[in-house]
């Protein structure tokens, strides 16, 4: 089922603990909004010591994206001459990575089940220390 899982060789696991990282890379706001219902099964299905997340998933909420909003047109108020000065397109209409670390295979297979077409990196770690 996981044929796609590579190898990669590292000194240590992903923040000392996290033997598997599942990425999905999207492409503007709309394909994002996969991030969100991903989180919510992540915090739903998985134990909260087995799994971490990374800020992408944060940040593509739709609570983010609206504080982010609101704070562009609060510095456009003030500072007409600021970098957010007639920036309309919010920062999710650009590529976006996501991943999540996980400690257990079966976590893994699980979100392959159910996020299989989003997926687009599946990486297990082998520390250099088991290869000796």
């Amino acid at each position: 089922m996981l044929a796609d899982l590579q190898v990669v060789t590292r000194k240590k696991l992903w923040y000392n603990k996290y033997r598997y990282k599942i990425s999905s890379q999207r492409h503007g706001q709309t394909e994002q909004e996969i991030f969100e219902d991903m989180q919510e099964f992540c915090h739903d299905s998985f134990e909260s010591d087995t799994y971490k997340l990374n800020d992408t998933f944060r940040r593509t909420t739709k609570e983010y994206q609206k504080r982010m909003l609101n704070l562009q047109k609060k510095l456009n108020s003030f500072s007409p001459r600021s970098l957010f000065h007639n920036r309309t397109v919010p920062w999710s209409s650009y590529t976006a990575t996501g991943s999540i670390y996980l400690v257990n295979h079966d976590d893994v297979v699980t979100l392959h089940m159910m996020y299989k077409p989003y997926i687009t990196t599946s990486q297990k770690v082998i520390t250099f220390d088991e290869l000796e």
